[in-house]
C-alpha cells in the first residue's frame, strides 16, 4: 500500500466526482450505449497492447494484466456467466499476485502500478454499488442513473489502459529521483493487504443483497429472500474459494522437495477426476431428454402424434413475490395433443375450411384441447379448423408455416392472429447462426447446468421468502417492496374482483410513440411479413383475414386509471425506466400510447386491403364485468378469455361474410 501514489489517486476520485457533477447537471449527456461502446474499445485497445508487451518482452507481469483484461473484456460483453467469471477471475488473480510475488515485483514496486491498479479497482467497486442501488436514498437520485455507473466502469478500463501503456520496471534511476526510495512491502503486510481485499470483496457479495422489487418486478427468482440466481451462485463460488486462498496464504510452506513434475502429475489427475465424471452425466442427460420441439426457426413443431397432460396452477412463477400475493385462477387440468404434422389438432382431414396462424396464443397455451380459441370457434360454427399456431412463433414462422401447409389445408379462410407483446420486435427477422456457439452448446443448453440451478431454485427460494413482510412494516415508499406493491392490479374493485400481474419489461414497451413505432425495423418487417401472407392466400384462394392479440397492460391498465395510485405506479417503472414524467402526469403520458401498436397495424391493414379485427374491446369489456379473461400470474388467455376471442370473431364474420364460399372479399 506504501507504493500507491495517493494524490494521482485522490485526483481519479475527484475526476469521478466532476462528471457525475456535470451528468447530474445535464453537462454530460446520459447515453448509456455511447460509455458501453466505449468501454469495449478501450478494453480492447489494451487487451491488444498487454498481449503485445507480453510478446515482446516475456516479462510475467504482462501476462498477469492480459489475463485481467481479457476477463473485463468477457465481462463487458455480457456472455452468460460472465459476471461471476469475473469476480472468480479477480480472487485467481490476486492469489497469483501473492504465489508469485518475486516474479511480478519488478513492477508492483513502483508507482505508477499499484496506484492505477488501486484507481481500476476503486471505479469498479463504486460501478457495483451503484448497480446494487446502495445510493438509491442519496440526494438527487439522477446523480446515481446508470450512465454514471457506465462512465465509472469507462474509467477504470481507462486506469488498466493506462497500465498496459506506462507500466514499467522498477529501476535504480526511477526511485533515485527527488522522492525517496520506497522499500519493499513487508511480506506480512502484504498478505494482510490480500486478505483484507479478499475480506472486502465477500463482505459486498454477502452483505448487499439483490434489487429485490426489481427482480419481483421481471419474474426473477430470488433465494434465501436476499439474492437473484446468479448473485448466489457467484456467492457459492467465491466464499469457498476466497476461504482456501486465505488459508493457503497463512499456512505455513512445507519443505517439499517432490519434483515440479510430479506436482504438475497430480494436479492434472486430480482435474481430470473432477471434470470427467461431470461430462459423463452432463452427455448421459442430453442423450435422455425428451424434444419439446421438431425443427428450427422459422419452421418448426411438436413432435408428432404425441400427448401431454397435465395441472395448471396459476401461482406466482416465483416463491419471493408481490408483497400481497391474490389468488390466480383457480386449477384446471389440461391435454395438449399434437397431430401428425406436429401441431395442436384432435382430428386430421383432408381438407379444412379454416387455417388458423398464431403463437402460443392461437395454439393454446395452459389451456386444454377443448377450450383453445380455434376449437371453440369451430363449436360455434360449424366449421372444420385447423390450428396452424405454434409456441414461440412470429411473423416470420406464420409466413413460412403458411407456404408449406395451405396447400395441403386448401382452406377457404386464413385467420392470422398478431400478438403486440413480442410479434413486432426486429429480433424475430434476425438470422440466426446456422451453428450454435460452442459456449451456448457446452453451458446455456447443458441439462445438468439447468437441473442445478432449479434444484438451487427449489431448495432455497422458499427459504426466507416472507422476510422482507415478516418486520410488519407497512408499503410505504422506503419498503425494500414499495415499487412493486401496485400488482397484482384489482379489477373491478367490487366483490367480484379478478387479479392481474404483468412484468415490468412490458409495461415500459408502451413510452414508445407512435412515430418510432410505426418507423421501428421490427413494425416495417412484420408488415412485410403480412404482405407475403395475403399474396400467398391470394394465390391459393383463400380469404385473409388479420385478428390482433393485446398485450396484457393494453387492456388492463385503461380499466385502473382512477383507482391506481400514481405514486406506485411510477415507483414500479422507475425500477428500470430513468427520467419518467412526474407521477401526477406518467399516466396522461400513457394513456394514448397503449393503443400505437394496434392502430398503426389497423392502419396498415386498411391500406393494404386486409381484414382486421382487434379483441382488445371485448377483453376489456369482459375483465370490466369481473370475467377473468388472462391468467393472474401468466400473460396467456384463460379459458374464457379465448371463448372471447372465438365469438369476437365468429360476430365478425356474422357481419362480413364472405360474397363467395371460395373468394376473396
Amino acid at each position: 500500500m506504501r507504493q500507491i501514489w495517493y494524490p494521482a489517486f485522490a485526483l481519479s476520485i475527484l475526476l469521478m466526482i466532476a462528471v457525475a457533477l456535470l451528468m447530474h447537471k445535464g453537462f454530460v449527456p446520459l447515453d448509456e450505449l455511447i460509455f458501453e461502446r466505449l468501454a469495449l474499445s478501450i478494453l480492447a485497445y489494451a487487451t491488444v497492447l498487454s498481449f503485445m508487451r507480453l510478446f515482446w518482452g516475456r516479462r510475467p507481469f504482462f501476462l498477469w494484466l492480459s489475463a485481467l483484461c481479457l476477463a473485463a473484456f468477457c465481462r463487458e460483453i455480457h456472455f452468460d456467466g460472465t459476471s461471476t467469471g469475473f469476480y472468480i477471475a479477480l480472487v485467481v488473480l490476486i492469489a497469483v499476485v501473492l504465489f508469485k510475488y518475486p516474479t511480478l515485483a519488478e513492477y508492483l514496486n513502483t508507482r505508477i502500478v499499484p496506484t492505477l491498479l488501486a484507481s481500476a479497482f476503486f471505479c469498479y467497486f463504486l460501478a457495483q454499488t451503484l448497480d446494487q442501488q446502495w445510493w438509491r436514498f442519496a440526494i438527487g437520485k439522477p446523480l446515481w442513473s446508470p450512465p454514471l455507473e457506465e462512465f465509472l466502469e469507462v474509467l477504470g478500463h481507462f486506469c488498466i489502459l493506462l497500465l498496459a501503456i506506462f507500466s514499467r520496471k522498477n529501476t535504480a534511476q526511477n526511485l533515485s529521483s527527488a522522492r525517496p526510495q520506497l522499500p519493499y512491502m513487508n511480506p506480512d503486510a502484504f498478505k494482510w493487504s490480500i486478505t483484507a481485499a479478499i475480506v472486502l470483496l465477500n463482505v459486498v457479495l454477502v452483505f448487499v443483497p439483490g434489487n429485490l422489487a426489481y427482480l419481483v418486478a421481471q419474474h426473477r427468482d430470488v433465494l434465501l429472500g436476499l439474492y437473484g440466481v446468479s448473485h448466489f451462485i457467484t456467492l457459492l463460488i467465491i466464499v469457498p474459494v476466497s476461504l482456501l486462498v486465505i488459508c493457503t496464504i497463512w499456512r505455513q510452506q512445507p519443505d517439499d522437495s517432490t519434483p515440479q513434475r510430479e506436482k504438475t502429475f497430480k494436479t492434472l489427475i486430480l482435474t481430470l477426476a473432477i471434470i470427467f465424471p461431470i461430462i459423463v452425466v452432463d452427455v448421459g442427460m442430453r442423450l435422455v431428454q425428451a424434444k419439446r420441439y421438431v425443427g428450427n426457426p422459422p419452421l418448426f413443431h411438436r413432435p408428432p402424434n404425441s400427448t401431454k397432460t397435465g395441472i395448471i396452477h396459476d401461482l406466482p412463477e416465483t416463491a419471493f413475490t408481490y408483497p400481497i400475493p391474490r389468488p390466480g385462477y383457480p386449477d384446471t387440468q389440461f391435454t395438449l395433443t399434437s397431430d401428425k404434422r406436429g401441431f395442436r389438432n384432435k382430428i386430421d382431414l383432408d381438407q379444412y375450411d379454416f387455417l388458423m396462424l398464431g403463437d402460443s396464443f392461437t395454439e393454446g397455451s395452459d389451456v386444454t384441447d377443448d377450450d383453445i380459441w380455434p376449437t371453440v370457434f369451430a363449436d360455434l360454427t360449424g366449421n372444420t379448423v385447423y390450428n396452424l399456431g405454434m409456441s414461440g412463433g412470429s411473423p416470420k414462422t406464420y409466413l413460412e408455416t403458411l407456404k408449406k401447409y395451405i396447400h395441403d389445408i386448401s382452406p377457404q379462410t386464413v385467420v392470422c392472429m398478431v400478438y403486440e407483446g413480442n410479434d413486432f420486435r426486429n429480433s424475430n427477422f434476425t438470422e440466426k447462426p446456422s451453428r450454435t456457439s460452442l459456449s451456448d452448446t457446452i453451458f446455456k443448453r447443458s441439462p445438468l447446468r439447468r437441473f442445478f440451478k432449479n434444484a438451487l431454485i427449489r431448495i432455497f427460494g422458499p427459504l426466507n421468502a416472507k422476510r422482507p413482510l415478516a418486520r410488519g412494516k407497512p408499503l410505504t415508499p422506503d419498503h425494500p417492496l414499495y415499487a412493486i406493491s401496485c400488482l397484482p392490479l384489482v379489477i373491478p374493485p367490487d366483490s367480484n374482483s379478478k387479479y392481474y400481474a404483468f412484468e415490468l419489461k412490458s409495461l415500459l414497451e408502451y413510452l414508445e410513440t407512435a412515430d418510432l413505432f410505426v418507423n421501428s425495423p421490427g413494425f416495417e418487417k412484420t408488415c412485410q411479413s403480412l404482405r407475403q401472407i395475403k399474396q400467398t392466400c391470394l394465390n391459393a384462394n383463400a380469404r385473409l383475414i388479420i385478428i390482433y392479440a393485446p398485450d396484457k397492460p393494453h387492456v388492463l391498465m385503461p380499466l385502473v386509471k382512477d383507482t391506481l395510485s400514481p405514486k406506485r405506479l411510477h415507483a414500479f417503472m422507475a425500477l428500470k425506466q430513468k427520467n419518467l414524467p412526474a407521477p401526477d402526469q406518467l399516466f396522461e403520458m400513457l394513456l394514448p400510447n397503449f393503443s400505437v401498436k394496434e392502430t398503426a397495424l389497423a392502419n396498415f391493414c386498411l391500406q393494404e386491403n386486409l381484414e382486421f379485427v382487434s379483441t382488445t374491446e371485448p377483453l376489456r369489456q369482459a375483465i370490466a364485468s369481473g370475467t377473468q379473461a388472462y391468467f393472474t400470474y401468466d400473460q396467456h388467455w384463460t379459458p374464457p378469455g379465448h371463448a372471447i376471442v372465438a365469438q369476437t370473431l365468429h360476430q365478425y364474420l356474422t357481419n362480413h361474410p364472405p360474397s363467395n364460399a371460395n373468394s376473396t372479399p
